[in-house]
Parts: structure tokens; sequence; C-alpha cells
């Protein structure tokens, strides 16, 4: 998390970030909520945690869901890292098992890119994550 606050300090020139902290216990929940709650709050977020989504009931995604589509009626842009990880399987491995919430309809998953060595071009990376959600029909 702490190269995504240096990298958008150090191109952003004069613009205020913020940086708001969150434990690793921290739940989605709790961020959308003191988003909403904060005077004056950027309007623009950057996440790089998450979770695979088999972690959560399909009732605690669709609950987190709701919450981002709240920040995103109330003017928020919220991107999240898709992962570093690639299209993960299950601990079962039996089924994909992608990164929540960069699989949420309410936020917008950012994956990585690198540059080629030969032709200087970026290319996404490979090991970005993300995917479709096993969650939503």
């Amino acid at each position: 998390a702490s190269l995504d606050v240096e990298t958008i300090t150090a191109i952003s020139g004069s613009v205020q970030t913020w940086d708001f902290v969150f434990g690793d216990s921290a739940d989605f929940i709790d961020v959308v909520e003191k988003l909403l709650s904060t005077e004056g709050a950027p309007k623009v977020i950057s996440c790089s945690w998450s979770h695979y989504e088999s972690n959560y009931t399909k009732a605690q995604a669709q609950a987190v869901n709701r919450e981002f589509m709240k920040l995103g009626l109330s003017g928020f842009s919220y991107f999240i890292g898709s992962g570093d990880s690639g299209p993960s399987l299950s601990p079962s491995c039996k089924k994909h098992n992608p990164l929540f919430p960069s699989t949420s309809a309410y936020v917008t998953a950012v994956g990585g890119m690198v540059v080629n060595k030969n032709t200087h071009e970026p290319e996404a990376w490979i090991h970005s994550s993300g995917g479709f959600s096993t969650y939503i029909d």
C-alpha cells in the first residue's frame, strides 16, 4: 500500500493527498463508512488491499457491494488493485478464486503493466489478477 501512496504523491505534484490507514482486519464496509463520514474527503480513492472472494459469503460480498454503490452515488471513484497472483484457484483447486472487491461492479479494478525489454512498449503484467465474480449472476 505504501507504494501506491509514494507513486501518487510523486506524480501528483502539489495535489493534496490523504492517507487513510486501516488494520489488516479492516472491513471494506468500515472503509466506506469512514469515507462517507469524513468532511471534505477526497473523491478519488486508490486501494491495493483485497482478499480472495472465497473468504466472504455471498451475503457479505453483496453487503460490501451495496456500500460501494453508495460511495459511487456520493461522487467517489474507487480504484483497487486487481491483485498480484494471477487467476488464482480456490484452496480446493477446483474453481477460479478472484480477488474481492476488484470483482465488484462498483469499483474500478486496475491491473499492472510492464515495459517489454525488446520493444520498449508497455504490456499487461501477466500476474495481474481480478476476474469475474463467482457471486454475481
